[in-house]
């Protein structure tokens, strides 16, 4: 009987133990909510890089799946898959229906991307100057991560022979010179370009001269690659001058490091730049991927990431700067003021901001190049 009453008490204790568990504990532990829970299963982030101007030292897609592993090992289980693209291979993928979580990108390729993707809602790690140019619509649709700039270089030699020679913004166009070349005279432009499908380096002249461009003085044109640019540079029997990019000074100065180049003169153009690669969230409706896609783009803007890009020979997009090298410290500087067109200004708005810029190299009105600049 002793025992029966034992059995009977202990299960009445029981069941005020579980009655109280149940109204004043259970109430009160965190929810997992179904997202939490199904953050521990595995996933691949597909993350499409767009390739539209010359980028650094090595490939830009090397440097994000680098990127891509130190994440992935901060978050176990997730796995981000970097492909690179050709703007003409983004549209035919697009076209065809395939659909991407992540998208890396340069100005220009944006317009044809509003459609699918969606605000980023990370923290915000970038310049205010070049975030300006990922806002539509007061959200942020595209985060920069990495840019270049820009410069003009020319050999000492040449501009020894210039009469009046001051400086390389001031006497841009004042440089052209005829020589002989075998047994060939040759007249050189005083400064040429080469250009990307949206880039517009004659804008970053504008913005840093004030000399009135003259008939002949300049070689811009579109069908000339910033890589033939270079090239023709250093045939010498183009142009006195170059107006180039971060890529070109590495290239310049490592051949006169080398002895394969005579003395460069170098200067930095401010306020400017169209060379920048941002990052989009895919409009893929799977919340997991979206939610580890703004993780991702919160990575690279990170110190741990953005201070590797120096690697790269290209910039980083926060206020960083890992650089000892002159020229490439104020080329980082200088990004904290620039202007720049939206991500995803269309190409005729590009188009139109080239022309202008050409434009008011020889009328002056430069306040028009604004209208089409963050």
């Amino acid at each position: 009987m002793a025992q029966k009453i034992k059995r009977v008490g202990a299960f009445f204790v029981l069941i005020v133990l579980i009655a109280s568990f149940i109204i004043w504990i259970l109430p009160h532990l965190p929810i997992k909510t179904q997202l939490e829970i199904d953050s521990i299963k595995p996933a691949i982030i597909s993350l499409w890089h767009v390739e539209t101007f010359e980028g650094g030292l090595s490939s830009r897609s090397d440097w994000l799946k680098k990127r891509a592993l130190a994440f992935e090992k901060q978050h176990k289980g997730i796995y981000i898959d970097v492909s690179k693209l050709t703007y003409q291979q983004l549209i035919n993928r697009l076209t065809e229906g395939y659909s991407f979580d992540l998208i890396s990108f340069g100005s220009g390729v944006g317009y044809s991307l509003l459609t699918y993707i969606i605000p980023y809602v990370g923290a915000i790690n970038t310049l205010d100057s070049l975030n300006k140019g990922g806002i539509v619509d007061n959200s942020q649709y595209a985060v920069p991560y990495m840019a270049g700039g820009y410069i003009l270089a020319a050999l000492k030699n040449n501009l020894a022979k210039i009469k009046g020679f001051n400086s390389l913004t001031a006497n841009v166009f004042d440089c052209q010179m005829v020589k002989k070349v075998g047994k060939n005279t040759v007249k050189l432009a005083s400064v040429s370009c080469g250009f990307s499908q949206f880039n517009s380096p004659v804008t970053a002249l504008a913005h840093n001269t004030q000399a009135q461009n003259k008939e002949g003085a300049a070689i811009f044109d579109s069908n000339i690659t910033q890589y033939g640019a270079y090239e023709n540079f250093l045939s010498n029997n183009k142009a006195t001058i170059l107006l180039g990019t971060q890529r070109d000074y590495y290239r310049l100065i490592n051949r006169e490091k080398n002895g394969r180049l005579s003395e460069v003169e170098f200067a930095v153009l401010n306020g400017y730049t169209d060379l920048i690669q941002y990052m989009s969230i895919g409009k893929t409706g799977d919340p997991l991927k979206t939610m580890y896609a703004n993780k991702f783009v919160e990575y690279v803007t990170t110190k741990e990431a953005q201070s590797t890009i120096s690697s790269l020979y290209m910039l980083a997009a926060t206020k960083l700067n890992t650089y000892q090298d002159t020229i490439m410290a104020a080329m980082q500087n200088n990004l904290e003021g620039v202007k720049t067109p939206n991500a995803f200004a269309s190409t005729q708005v590009i188009e139109e901001l080239r022309r202008m810029s050409e434009s008011c190299l020889f009328d002056g009105q430069k306040n028009l190049l604004n209208n089409y600049l963050c």
